[in-house]
């Protein structure tokens, strides 16, 4: 199947709805962040909490930590790529009072259509285009100004770019100089036989939310394709230095891991993560 044939899929309720809602695994997620946040959840929403280990924890912390750390900044700009159905961003804009202006950038139509079916909060857009070049004439993004912070959860693995060009134009077109780059990807570990421990730990987290069929389903369908595109995680380290003076790990599930970067300490320091450990 096409992956973005499955995206679409799930945000439509079509398919790999979880068997019941998604639970955190600790009582310490930010409060009024994860209300907003369920306010504008969508079915893709659904499916990725419970697919991924401590994915909606981390997706509730750090979006809560960039409210606190921006909301003396004049005019904040986040730009979200891969955005899906803009959840995160619209309750970062929402949870400052509209400070933090956010942008969604996703080429998924379904997702676009989700996005503006349950209305965004003044002060959150959407761009139904692509991050990079698109084969099928998608309308690329262009940022009109530098962004104080950027994401891209989970998306460059799906993209056929490396993630040498795909760091490069976030550092170079998208970020200002004292700039926040977070990123979340699925990687390769270092020691080969951690790969099958970790996908068994994820497959049982699954279990919990999803039928065997079901997550044999989605293995067949787009994990396996999915997977010849992942980096090795020293790799992505390695890039990730190239581009930026401090880069802090703050995110580690199994072979899901994620980096906040800046040329900046003090932004690093800001941003005031927590390490967020399945």
């Amino acid at each position: 199947m096409d992956t973005q044939q499955f995206f679409s899929d799930v945000t439509t309720g079509k398919t790999q709805k979880p068997l019941r809602p998604w639970k955190p695994f600790f009582k310490q997620v930010p409060e009024k962040f994860n209300e907003v946040f369920n306010k504008y959840e969508g079915d893709f929403d659904k499916h990725i909490a419970t697919s991924i280990p401590m994915y909606r924890e981390m997706q509730l912390i750090t979006g809560d930590a960039i409210v606190k750390a921006y909301e003396d900044k004049k005019h904040p700009y986040l730009i979200d790529i891969a955005g899906s159905e803009g959840t995160w961003a619209k309750a970062i804009t929402e949870c400052s009072g509209g400070t933090i202006h956010t942008e969604v950038v996703d080429c998924n139509e379904q997702m676009h259509e989700a996005f503006i079916k349950l209305r965004a909060p003044l002060g959150c857009n959407y761009f139904n285009g692509a991050f990079l070049e698109s084969p099928n004439d998608t309308q690329v993004f262009k940022p009109e100004m530098p962004a104080d912070v950027v994401h891209a959860g989970m998306a460059f693995q799906f993209m056929p770019f490396s993630r040498r060009t795909c760091i490069a134009e976030v550092k170079n077109s998208y970020l200002n100089e004292d700039g926040l780059f977070l990123i979340e990807e699925k990687v390769i570990p270092n020691q080969p036989r951690e790969w099958f421990q970790n996908e068994t730990l994820k497959n049982e987290f699954k279990k919990m939310y999803y039928s065997e069929e079901a997550i044999r389903q989605k293995q067949n369908s787009v994990v396996n394709n999915m997977d010849a595109n992942l980096i090795r995680q020293d790799d992505l380290y390695g890039v990730l230095c190239l581009h930026f003076k401090h880069v802090h790990q703050y995110y580690s599930a199994g072979n899901f891991i994620g980096f906040a970067c800046s040329d900046k300490k003090d932004t690093i320091n800001n941003f005031g993560y927590k390490t967020i450990t399945f």
